[in-house]
């Protein structure tokens, strides 16, 4: 009995030293059409878990775009200005401002639910491209036009981009609720 109690305890204080690590959630790739400007993304989040920790990288014909301004995170399409983006825009859910390179970062805070479509917009003219097919990351790329309105671009392509984000893991106290209730099942079928 002191062994299987000492095994739950190394298995608990295992699953609680986890650490969370980045996944790639789409890669479109990079471009076949370099381009530049303002730009929009809609997505559509894969089914199964949640992310957070996100990072949006932009890719450009062989290489890597470069990132500019803030990045806006709504959970609505936006048909406005870049100059209009703010916390007040509905379906605000999150801005990235200081990009690194080609990348910016959100706050850890900041998570995506499964099978949920949400936007991404620029506020500053970045250099980027496209190519990659809408169907693959679930929504097309938006544009400026006319008056620097954003308007979906023809729901073909999507821009070039990888997002990057960590799925949730348990905190310790679920874990130990867990351990508690196989500890107490393994105990249980031992007495008998």
């Amino acid at each position: 009995m002191k062994t299987l109690t000492k095994t739950m305890a190394v298995a608990v204080v295992l699953a609680m030293s986890g650490a969370a690590q980045a996944v790639v959630i789409f890669d479109t790739g990079f471009a076949a059409t370099p381009l530049g400007g303002w730009f929009g993304q809609k997505i559509t989040m894969p089914a199964g878990s949640s992310y957070g920790t996100l990072v949006f990288g932009i890719a450009s014909q062989g290489g890597y775009g470069t990132a500019n301004g803030s990045l806006w995170l709504l959970d609505q399409e936006y048909l406005g200005t870049p100059a209009g983006l703010s916390a007040a825009t509905p379906g605000y859910m999150a801005e990235a401002s200081s990009p690194v390179g080609h990348e910016w970062a959100f706050s850890p805070s900041v998570n995506l639910a499964p099978s949920t479509a949400y936007w991404f917009y620029n506020d500053t003219s970045s250099s980027w491209g496209d190519g990659a097919s809408a169907s693959s990351v679930g929504g097309s790329e938006y544009r400026l036009s006319g008056p620097n309105f954003y308007v979906p671009y023809g729901g073909v392509y999507a821009m070039d981009f990888k997002l990057t984000g960590e799925e949730p893991i348990p905190e310790p106290a679920t874990l130990s609720l867990v351990a508690m209730g196989a500890l107490g099942m393994l105990m249980r079928r031992r007495r008998k």
